[in-house]
C-alpha cells in the first residue's frame, strides 16, 4: 500500500464521496475508483461498502484509515 493510496482512502473516508475526494486529491473519479478497487483486490477484502446514496467504512477499512 503506497502513501497515494492512503491519501485517496483518506479523503474518501472523510468526504464519503467519491467524486470530491477525486476533486481533492487531484485525480478523475474513475482513476480513483480504480485505485481503490485494485487495492481492495490485492487485500481481498472490502475497504468501503457501496450503496446507491452513501460510502460506508467497513471494520478493515476503519483500521486503515485509523492507522493511516
Amino acid at each position: 500500500m503506497t502513501l497515494t493510496e492512503l491519501r485517496y482512502i483518506v479523503a474518501v473516508a472523510q468526504d464519503r464521496h467519491f467524486g470530491r475526494a477525486s476533486e481533492r486529491c487531484c485525480i478523475t473519479q474513475p482513476a480513483l475508483s480504480l485505485a481503490i478497487q485494485k487495492l481492495e483486490d490485492k487485500l481481498r477484502s472490502a475497504i468501503f461498502e457501496r450503496h446507491k446514496s452513501q460510502i460506508e467504512l467497513t471494520t478493515v477499512g476503519a483500521q486503515i484509515v485509523h492507522q493511516a
